[in-house]
Order: structure tokens, then C-alpha cells, then sequence
């Protein structure tokens, strides 16, 4: 797997990655550092997926990434906020999201709800063995010293994937929207 983002959608691309990488240590995230993009871009086989992310104004790069990706028989996955966004062109899936913000900028919350409905998905289909690779990460890093925890809850506080392992509970069913019917008032 090969996750795409540049310019305002590379924080969206790598919170997809951070989070991947947790149970799936294979995921490479396409950067182009120094003018390497090409290069990356060469490691994209028939067997792979690609994810890419990209918003208006869209980067010439997360365009050149699909096609490069098409062209080797990759799946693409367009993360994006048009069905008509360049990246969603050459997509065999597009997950939609706005960018609509009160302010001058775009909003990335919508982009960053995505990410995270879709690593629900893959959480799940991974199964056990994902949560078990979750509570392996978050120990190993608390371990290593990257992660910290307010020294009075230190000994107590443990992942929440490992506390699942512990309990041989089941990874949680996703929460069903509540309706979007306005309430009626009783007189």
C-alpha cells in the first residue's frame, strides 16, 4: 500500500499512514523528497493500492501519482473533494469530503474524518491479528520512550487495542448515526 498526499493534503496522507503503519508496517508514504517522486513512484506494482489525497487547488504531483499507479495496474483510491478532482479521474474508488470552512483556508476536519472511517474499516478487516499489532505498537512505543504518560497514571494506563487483546473482546461494531430528524415538541 502507497499513501499520496502533498501540500495542504500531506497531513491528511500521513495521518493515514501513522495509523496504518500501527498494524500494517508495509505502508510507504509517497513524498518526493528532494525530487525523488519519480523514483517512488517506480516501486508501484500490479499488486499494490494506492491511496491519494488532494483538494482544490489539486497538486500536479497527486495527479502524476494515478497515473503512474494506473499505468503499473495499481487500485487507486481518491480521497478528494470532487468526483471530477483529477485524482478521481483515473480512481477505481473516490471517498468524498468538504472542505467548506468559515474561514479563507480549507478545512481538513472532513479529510481527517475519512481517514479515520477508514481505518475503522481496516481495523476490522484485519480482525484480531490488527488489534493484536495495535497493542504490540502502542507498548513498543511507550517502551522506547516516544509516547509519555502523566508519571501519576504511568503504571495503570495501558492501550486501549492491548486492553481489548486482554479481555478477548471483539473489535467494536461501528456506531450507527443517530437520525437527522428534527425532534418534535410537545405542547
Amino acid at each position: 500500500m502507497h499513501i499520496a498526499g502533498f501540500r495542504a493534503c500531506y497531513p491528511i496522507a500521513f495521518a493515514l499512514l501513522y495509523v496504518y503503519r500501527l498494524f500494517r508496517p508495509s505502508v510507504v508514504l509517497l513524498g518526493g523528497e528532494g525530487g525523488t517522486l519519480e523514483m517512488q513512484l517506480r516501486a508501484i506494482g500490479r499488486d499494490d493500492a494506492l491511496v491519494v489525497v488532494s483538494f482544490a487547488p489539486y497538486s500536479s504531483e497527486a495527479r502524476r501519482a494515478t497515473v503512474e499507479a494506473r499505468k503499473a495496474g495499481a487500485k487507486i483510491i481518491a480521497l478528494t473533494d470532487s468526483v471530477v478532482a483529477p485524482i478521481a479521474l483515473n480512481a477505481d474508488e473516490v471517498l468524498l469530503f468538504s472542505v467548506t470552512s468559515p474561514s479563507f483556508f480549507p478545512s481538513q476536519g472532513a479529510a481527517i474524518a475519512v481517514v479515520e472511517g477508514l481505518l475503522e474499516v481496516l481495523v476490522r478487516q484485519g480482525g484480531e491479528e490488527a488489534v493484536r499489532l495495535i497493542g504490540t505498537a502502542e507498548r513498543q512505543l511507550y517502551e522506547s520512550g516516544a509516547y509519555e504518560q502523566p508519571a501519576a497514571r504511568r503504571r495503570v494506563i495501558e492501550s486501549s487495542a492491548h486492553q481489548q487483546l486482554a479481555t478477548r473482546r471483539r473489535v467494536p461494531k461501528p456506531i450507527r448515526p443517530r437520525s437527522t430528524r428534527p425532534k418534535r415538541s410537545v405542547a
